[in-house]
C-alpha cells in the first residue's frame, strides 16, 4: 500500500501487484528464461565482434597486398580515394551479406 499525504490527511492507495495471481516458481521460470535469452544474445554479439575484428585484419592485409593505402589520407585527393574505397567495400560487403543470407535461409 502506498500512503499519500494531502492537507494533513493520510490517503491510502492500493496498486495491484505485478505478481498478482502468479506463484513463485512461475516467476523463477520466467526470469531464468529471460536471463538465458539475454545471455545467449550477448554471447552471440560478443562472438560476432571477435569475428569482425578478425575479418578487419584479413581485409586490411588484403588491401595492403593490393597496394591500396589504408592509412589516414594526407590531402583532398587521397581522402577522395579513401572514400571511394570505403564505398566500394561497403557495397561489396552488403552484396555478400544478402547472398549469404539467402543461402542460409534455404
Amino acid at each position: 500500500m502506498i500512503t499519500l499525504v494531502c492537507r494533513g490527511k493520510a490517503l491510502g492507495i492500493r496498486r495491484p501487484s505485478p505478481f498478482w495471481g502468479r506463484t513463485m516458481p512461475e516467476d523463477k521460470k520466467f526470469s531464468m528464461s529471460e536471463v538465458r535469452k539475454t545471455v545467449s544474445t550477448s554471447l552471440a554479439a560478443a562472438f560476432g565482434f571477435v569475428i569482425a575484428l578478425l575479418w578487419n585484419t584479413v581485409v586490411t592485409s588484403g588491401l595492403k597486398l593490393a597496394n591500396i593505402d589504408t592509412t589516414a589520407p594526407s590531402g583532398p585527393g587521397a581522402w577522395g580515394l579513401y572514400v571511394v574505397t570505403a564505398v566500394v567495400l561497403t557495397v561489396v560487403m552488403v552484396i555478400l551479406i544478402v547472398v549469404i543470407g539467402r543461402w542460409g535461409s534455404k
